[in-house]
């Protein structure tokens, strides 16, 4: 039987593991379509772009590629604008509650009563501790965010050609 610390702990883990694996799969699909702006997908520099540029974070971060997805797609995709009016602000939400889970401490101040509600608590150091309560709806809406933005990415790079 597992102790309510190491379950907390599993929890919280799941929770953090599940949301980022599909912020990347977002980023990389945000990469292809960037990449695909520039240089049609068949020749070898796309994949050049992709590894030297865009798959680099310290080169370029995923808000500046954010950016550069709006731009492409304000001025070359009204389509997937009209479709999709609160992709790009719901990227950049996304984007912060990511950088959250990701460098936040999990709390362990009344960790037994938060594992019984199923509760994930962080803390934030950002000029002030902060504690943040996230329950297991809210980790899943996020997530369910990047899936469906990721997907859109997708679709939208499919048989996409250079337009220059």
């Amino acid at each position: 039987m597992k102790t309510g610390s190491l379950e907390y702990i599993e929890r919280a883990n799941q929770r953090r593991g599940d949301l980022l694996s599909k912020v990347i799969d977002l980023e990389r699909a945000i990469d292809q379509y960037i990449a695909d702006y520039f240089i049609d997908r068949r020749d070898k520099r796309n994949l050049e772009i992709m590894a030297l540029i865009l798959s680099a974070p310290e080169r370029m971060g995923f808000e500046g590629k954010r950016q550069v997805a709006l731009w492409i797609a304000t001025n070359t995709d009204k389509k997937l604008i009209d479709d999709y009016p609160r992709m790009f602000a719901d990227i950049q939400d996304l984007i912060s509650f990511r950088n959250l889970m990701a460098h936040s401490e999990l709390d362990f101040v009344g960790f037994h009563e938060k594992n019984k509600q199923e509760i994930t608590s962080l803390i934030q150091y950002k000029n002030k501790i902060k504690r943040r309560d996230l329950t297991g709806e809210e980790c899943q809406k996020w997530a369910n965010i990047a899936s469906k933005y990721a997907a859109v990415f997708k679709y939208t790079n499919v048989g996409r050609g250079n337009p220059l």
